[in-house]
């Protein structure tokens, strides 16, 4: 015969039981964030190094996600039916001239006076422009950003064949460069000669896509002043899916303590690689912004991760480069 102890001990044990398996039901249920985070990518080019003592976080505002999963997608294929398409869209009275790069494979190249168009079929890249940028700017539009962002699109549509639901994610302004080739960033309208859209797919969790050879987006369209498109570039995705699984994601603290994985990429203000510069003649570096994006590395043919962008200011002895870029992985 079971005593009066024996009965709430064994029902108390019951409760215990029902309670955990619950917990773990839960759990299971809403996918935990998995404790392996997936390896770190392959960012390519740039310079890694002790910049610990070199760094500075000023104060701004900023979103970090506490967890992200990966995405896998499928690229459009690209055949030269499809280049003849894109010529005639963009009336480019040129023949068709074929090379093969030893990274990206064969490309197709168009050329005439006044623009040129590069077409990449094994990772569907389409990259349009114009040689120069028009001097004549009378014919200056007042246009509102939403404008922008239509003329943007529709090109990207109508001439590039980009119909898979990319989205308007961000509109900068551009100034010529003192100091370097092309354009740097301005936060004054009146400074700028060319508006850049930047891109996203729809299904990309509204985060741009990026590479090892440039911080921009892999879709970007640049429109001058007077509502003419003067570069675009864009890469045609075909589905873009996420992980089951979400991962954790390097919280402030984390990226100030991960200075020795942070990747200089990219500088400004100075004709000046940042292969030609040493850790040791960088002064200060002061990180004013953090953006969350996916990264693509082109020799892993179908997967993303997410990254950070850390935008900063930084002054090198002898050099007069003002502005830099970082590449962080994000993950824990």
């Amino acid at each position: 015969m079971i005593n009066n102890k024996k009965k709430i001990y064994i029902a108390l044990s019951s409760v215990a039981a029902f309670s955990v398996f619950i917990l773990i039901y839960v759990i299971n249920k809403n996918g935990p964030d998995p404790e392996i985070s997936p390896l770190k990518p392959n960012i390519q080019g740039g310079i890694q190094g002790d910049f610990s003592k070199k760094i500075e976080f000023s104060q701004f505002d900023y979103e970090i996600p506490k967890n992200l999963p990966t995405l896998t997608f499928k690229l459009l294929s690209i055949n030269k039916d499809i280049v003849v398409k894109i010529k005639n869209s963009l009336s480019i009275d040129s023949g068709i001239e074929e090379f093969t790069d030893v990274d990206e494979g064969v490309k197709y190249f168009l050329n005439t006076d006044d623009a040129f168009l590069v077409i990449t079929p094994k990772v569907s890249k389409i990259k349009y422009g114009l040689h120069r940028l028009p001097t004549n700017l009378k014919n200056e539009l007042s246009i509102s950003e939403d404008q922008i962002k239509n003329i943007a699109l529709a090109f990207l549509n109508d001439k590039l064949l980009n119909n898979n639901f990319v989205l308007p994610n961000e509109i900068l302004y551009l100034k010529h460069s003192i100091n370097s080739e092309g354009f740097e960033k301005t936060n004054n309208n009146s400074e700028a000669v060319v508006y850049q859209v930047n891109f996203t797919p729809a299904s990309a969790q509204n985060y741009k896509i990026v590479t090892s050879r440039s911080e921009n987006p892999t879709t970007f369209v640049q429109i001058t002043k007077s509502g003419e498109i003067y570069y675009a570039e864009t890469t045609l995705f075909d589905e873009i899916s996420k992980s089951p699984s979400n991962y954790p994601v390097k919280g402030f603290g984390d990226i100030q303590d991960s200075s020795n994985d942070f990747k200089l990429i990219n500088l400004s203000g100075d004709y000046l690689s940042v292969l030609e510069i040493s850790i040791s003649n960088i002064k200060k570096i002061i990180i004013n912004d953090i953006e969350v994006v996916y990264f693509w590395d082109q020799k892993v043919d179908s997967f993303l991760q997410p990254i950070f962008i850390l935008n900063a200011d930084i002054e090198i002895s002898g050099s007069t480069a003002n502005k830099a870029i970082f590449y962080l992985p994000a993950f824990k």
